[in-house]
């Protein structure tokens, strides 16, 4: 009787470790670096980490966070959480996001075109203003998300929870988005602009900057936008 008790205590456990070990995410590995001694508290904190194996320079946590996501260190995606990071206005397009924990993550005009967002957690993110061209956001769970003024211009947007008629109709283009059809329905019948093609509207916003512009035809020189 006691060799089965025992027998069982350790069934038990070995099912806890692995239950815990699928369902536990991990914060990404970051340190502070020693040169944040000498500055002072208006200053940016100086982290770093580790990529492909390699020390990273002291950089913000921001760029640090950007670099880690794009980079081609294999990683499962959906054991790491990037809960309540802030990555306003970077560049995370074309990443390999799939399951990512974003849960309260400022997204802010954020690059995310063609990036990998299946089934990810973006519940209470803040989209404002992001650029999701050509994204991939099947079964990912935009709950309490702030979707106002986004591009969701050819973006999978196939069985996404928390998208209702009042937020999809703050965003600022729906065009070509494969969006469920009773939610496409009720868009062409309140807001039918949302699926036009917003060709260059995005000149004049937060996208505009960094690109090279001909001023005569007011057109990037560039196809890389489109």
């Amino acid at each position: 009787m006691r060799l089965l008790k025992c027998f069982l205590s350790s069934v038990v456990s070995l099912v806890l470790l692995i239950t815990f070990s699928i369902h536990s995410e991990e914060k990404p590995q970051i340190f502070l670096c020693t040169d944040n001694a000498g500055n002072n508290a208006e200053s940016v904190k100086l982290v770093y980490g580790y990529i492909n194996g390699k020390k990273t320079a002291c950089i913000s946590e921001q760029k640090l966070l950007e670099l880690m996501i794009k980079s081609k260190d294999p990683v499962d995606t959906s054991k790491v959480s990037y809960a309540g990071a802030q990555l306003q206005e970077s560049d995370l397009s074309n990443a390999n996001l799939e399951g990512s924990n974003f849960t309260d993550a400022i997204l802010v005009s954020t690059d995310l075109r063609r990036a990998n967002l299946r089934n990810a957690n973006l519940k209470g993110a803040d989209l404002s203003g992001a650029y999701l061209k050509d994204a991939d956001l099947t079964g990912a769970d935009l709950t309490g998300a702030v979707i106002t003024g986004a591009y969701f211009n050819k973006t999978d947007l196939t069985e996404v929870k928390g998208l209702n008629i009042e937020n999809l109709q703050l965003t600022k283009s729906l065009y070509e988005a494969r969006i469920d059809s009773t939610l496409l329905f009720a868009i062409k019948e309140c807001c039918p602009d949302k699926l036009k093609d917003p060709k260059w509207e995005w000149n004049s916003n937060e996208w505009s900057r960094g690109v090279d512009f001909d001023k005569k035809a007011k057109l990037p020189k560039t196809e890389e936008m489109r």
